[in-house]
């Protein structure tokens, strides 16, 4: 049975040569990309807080099991951003989320010197982006449906892939439902990046089909496995993150035979599963 093992990153790194690539130095994320990226990543502050928090109030209903056992904290981090704005002027921007991750997540993936990349779930760009601003030598696909009103995040269409379109970065764009696409139509993949649709069956499926195609490496994002985690507070953890453990566990537990070792990334939403 081939189970999740939990490693911190200094440890992965170690055990893996993981090198030390950094997104902010090579010109990717600039400061203007800071509060954006912050915004999109769930860090808001005053009124712009209590928007967003409105406007998730389908899914906290939705999933109200979840949210009434946090419900204390998630008033708690509502009130302190409305009236008490986090200062961030005197961290570095590589240190700051999510660009910190992004860096984690390229750096995790360049350490199997992979050519060829696939990513599951475009969204504005920013991970096909940085993958291939870390790795300029290899050839990277990312997949989104033209039609994204079922996603877990769904934007306009002229704004998926938006980063990489902009800033004339190489990325091949693929038009597909990454549970319909026919994955033979692609070359050989080294490594794959997936932070597509997070119900459960959509995330199965990807593992599933994409596990046969991948020759090094396959990286999940949103894999939290507890809320006990720094990770696990109510801006990071709950059913979104649920389902992708439970189906990466799932997956794991009927395909034993697949991956050689599978490793949650302490204090990150990665898991890193390898052949």
């Amino acid at each position: 049975m081939n189970k999740i093992e939990f490693i911190s990153y200094a440890d992965f790194c170690s055990k893996y040569s993981v090198p030390d690539i950094d997104l902010v130095d090579l010109g990717l994320f600039k400061i203007e990309d800071l509060n954006s990226l912050r915004q999109l990543a769930g860090y808001l502050t005053g009124f712009k807080k209590l928007r967003n928090f409105l406007i998730h109030l389908p899914i906290y209903l939705k999933n109200f099991g979840f949210f009434s056992r946090n419900i204390n904290k998630s008033v708690g981090l509502l009130l302190r951003d409305l009236f008490i704005p986090t200062d961030i002027t005197n961290i570095p921007m590589n240190k700051l989320y999510p660009i910190s991750d992004y860096n984690m997540k390229v750096n995790i993936i360049a350490s199997f010197n992979p050519k060829t990349i696939l990513e599951i779930g475009t969204y504005f760009g920013w991970g096909a982006a940085s993958i291939k601003m870390a790795l300029p030598n290899s050839k990277v696909y990312t997949m989104n449906p033209e039609i994204n009103s079922l996603a877990n995040n769904p934007i306009n269409k002229d704004r998926i892939g938006e980063v990489f379109r902009i800033r004339e970065i190489e990325v091949n764009q693929i038009w597909a439902d990454s549970t319909k696409f026919d994955y033979q139509k692609l070359p050989n993949i080294d490594a794959a990046y997936i932070d597509g649709n997070h119900d459960y069956d959509y995330v199965y499926s990807d593992l599933s089909k994409i596990s046969k195609i991948v020759s090094k490496v396959i990286v999940l994002d949103d894999y939290i496995p507890n809320a006990k985690s720094p990770r696990g507070g109510v801006r990071s953890w709950g059913p979104w993150n649920q389902t992708v453990v439970s189906a990466v566990d799932d997956f794991l537990d009927e395909n034993p035979e697949i991956f050689q070792s599978c490793y949650w990334i302490e204090d990150s939403p990665i898991a890193v599963l390898i052949k």
